[in-house]
Parts: C-alpha cells; sequence; structure tokens
C-alpha cells in the first residue's frame, strides 16, 4: 500500500480536503455525485507506482465544506477548484480522470484552463442539458424518482462496503450518513446546476 498524504487547499467559498500518493506525473481523479475521494482508494493504490495520484472531496461532500451550505451550484465553481487544486500540487499538465457529474467539471476544466491538461479522461458525462433538459424541468414526478433512486443505490452502496468488524454497525452508519449527505447535494444543487449549464467553446482559426 502506498503511503497517503493528506491536506486542505482553501479555495473562495470552501475548505476542499485532498489526497496525494504514488509518484510519477499527476494524475487528477474527480468523482461523480453522491461520491468523495473515498471512492478512487483501491484504483489510486492500483496506479500509485506509476503516478503521483489526487483524489479529492469537491466542495458539499464529505470533508469539503462550502461556507455557504445552500450556495447555488456552478460548474466553473467546481472547475475552478480543481483547477487550484493542480496550480498548488504541479507547474506541468496533469492527467485529469472525471466520472459522470465529475466529468463535465473536467470538461470544463480542460475548456477554462487548458494548459493544466496533458490528457482528458471523461468516463460517462452527465450531459443532461443536452439530452433532458425540458423532461427533467417539466416532469416533477421524474426528477423525484431519479432521488428516490439514487439516495436507494447510495444505500446499497454504503452496505456492500466492508467495514472495520470491531465497531462495523457504527463505521457503517456514518459512512451511510456521509454517503447521503453527499447524495442530497447532488439531486438537491447539482443536478439542477448542470441543467443550467451551458459549454462555451472558443474557436481556433489557422
Amino acid at each position: 500500500m502506498s503511503v497517503i498524504e493528506n491536506g486542505t487547499l482553501q479555495v473562495p467559498g470552501a475548505n476542499i480536503y485532498y489526497e496525494v500518493r504514488g509518484s510519477g506525473p499527476i494524475l487528477l481523479l474527480i468523482h461523480g455525485g453522491g461520491g468523495d475521494a473515498d471512492k478512487f482508494h483501491n484504483v489510486a493504490h492500483h496506479l500509485a507506482d506509476r503516478y503521483t495520484v489526487v483524489t479529492y472531496d469537491r466542495r458539499g461532500h464529505s470533508r469539503s465544506n462550502p461556507a455557504n451550505q445552500a450556495e447555488d451550484y456552478r460548474v466553473k465553481t467546481h472547475s475552478g477548484d480543481a483547477h487550484r487544486l493542480l496550480a498548488k500540487l504541479t507547474n506541468e499538465p496533469a492527467y485529469v480522470f472525471g466520472s459522470s457529474s465529475g466529468a463535465v467539471i473536467g470538461l470544463d476544466l480542460c475548456i477554462r484552463h487548458p494548459g493544466q491538461i496533458q490528457v482528458l479522461i471523461l468516463h460517462e458525462p452527465v450531459l443532461l442539458q443536452l439530452l433532458f433538459r425540458d423532461e427533467l424541468k417539466q416532469n416533477r414526478k421524474l426528477m423525484e424518482d431519479f432521488k428516490k433512486n439514487h439516495q436507494s443505490e447510495v444505500v446499497k452502496l454504503a452496505s456492500n462496503v466492508g467495514v472495520d468488524t470491531s465497531n462495523s454497525e457504527q463505521s457503517k452508519d456514518v459512512l451511510t450518513e456521509r454517503l447521503l449527505r453527499n447524495s442530497t447535494y447532488f439531486v438537491e444543487y447539482e443536478i439542477p446546476g448542470i441543467l443550467n449549464h451551458t459549454f462555451r467553446y472558443r474557436c481556433i482559426k489557422d
């Protein structure tokens, strides 16, 4: 197992908890809604012999608390957090992997700060604004069903995670509560924010 170094980065409106392990070029992993840095625990250790793997709790998730818990979600705010974290850790372009809503943040980071990205990998980006914007805005039941389904999946995930057997129930309860708070942030703030987000690309002419 690689040694994990953790820290907290103060950014406008929040403190961002992050972890660093391994050696080599920087690889930033951006988790999706309902998760946190721990989601990448196993894969981060697997990659630590080839990369300096950076994981973090995005603002509103687990150990990264915004000053204003009810602040409006902005994709650019989250990509700004990733930008500042990379700037703290390296002056070189980094490898970036984003999953789900984390992929949307990674894409926005690449658009706003292309010089920080060497390779960007997007896993199932939540581009709902391209596919279901009108349906989700107009169909309240569809949105409520989505919230319930997401939270039930979070409970299943927590129940399947290995915990310390000497204090399993307490550990599982703490984990479940943390993930449910993340899920609530995701469905109450993140999804509406992503629905209202529009990507703006710069055209480069020869």
